[in-house]
């Protein structure tokens, strides 16, 4: 994985030399295949060269998209693509795990095929949350932690977070765009992490919960002898 050593930054490393980079790769996810769109990716963004990838997001959908590749940045074991996306016609944030295929547009030579625009700031982008990534109008979140979540606030929410500390935890709100990827971050936690606004996110996670109970409930116990 000769890219890795080229490419973007590690944002857990802000302090470190802008130009390294961690080898690991978060376990799920076909290493040889993302060293290859890396390289190619690498290669792209300085030629300033549009690429066509087939991009398979949260929903399990695969859309085929022409990109202007701007940056990339590595996040605790996850390499992400920052560009432009002609389908979405905005700037768009692509999981590098997801790309099911890759390729340059063909018909390119020589360099600057497309302009960064002057306030692109990779950092910036890098420090957003998955729920910060657009699919819907931006909604406002409450989310109610225990004590023992406290002291990891800016780990599982980030930088843009109002925290208001009150008896036994603290209350957290947020703006979301992508209501799905809080839900994923959120669950994990349980009741440590209660949302109390909105009331449609509580009630659709309350659902999950108790289907996750029943399953639960069901499954086959094997008493010890």
């Amino acid at each position: 994985l000769r890219a890795l050593g080229k490419l973007g930054f590690d944002l857990d490393d802000m302090e470190g030399p802008a130009g390294f980079a961690h080898v690991p790769l978060r376990g799920g996810f076909d290493a040889k295949k993302i060293g290859k769109h890396l390289e190619l990716l690498h290669g792209a963004v300085a030629r300033r060269a549009q690429v066509e990838l087939s991009y398979r997001g949260r929903s399990r959908e695969s859309t085929q998209r022409r990109v202007d590749p701007w940056g990339l940045y590595y996040r605790q074991g996850l390499w992400y693509l920052v560009g432009y996306c002609n389908l979405r016609e905005e700037a768009r944030t692509f999981h590098l795990g997801r790309i099911e295929s890759l390729e340059l547009t063909r018909g390119q030579r020589g360099h600057g095929h497309f302009e960064v625009p002057a306030d692109f700031d990779i950092s910036a982008h890098a420090r957003r949350r998955p729920w910060e990534y657009p699919q819907h109008a931006p909604m406002t979140v409450r989310i109610v932690l225990s004590q023992k979540l406290v002291p990891a606030v800016g780990e599982i929410f980030g930088d843009f977070v109002e925290v208001e500390p009150r008896e036994g935890g603290a209350m957290v709100t947020l703006k979301v765009s992508n209501r799905r990827a809080l839900m994923e971050a959120v669950l994990p936690h349980g009741a440590a992490a209660e949302v109390v606004e909105p009331s449609d996110i509580r009630e659709e996670l309350a659902t999950i919960y108790r289907e996750l109970a029943e399953r639960y409930e069901e499954e086959p116990r094997h008493e010890s002898a």
